[in-house]
């Protein structure tokens, strides 16, 4: 692991253990909220890219 995302660990953890439970409580709802708008986008894509799969593309170069 490098030595930044340590840093960032703990700087987490302690503005965690300084939070309040209900402060915590609605960290986990927003954090659960973040993932399910990745997960949806997530799918999303796959859709999109299912749907064109078969589509001619333009080469980057």
């Amino acid at each position: 692991m490098p030595a930044t995302v340590g840093v960032e660990k703990q700087r987490l953890r302690r503005m965690i253990d300084l939070m309040g439970p209900e402060d915590v409580l609605r960290m986990l709802d927003y954090a659960s909220y973040l993932r399910y708008l990745e997960e949806r986008e997530d799918a999303e894509d796959v859709a999109y890219v299912a749907e064109h799969r078969d589509e001619p593309t333009v080469p980057l170069s």
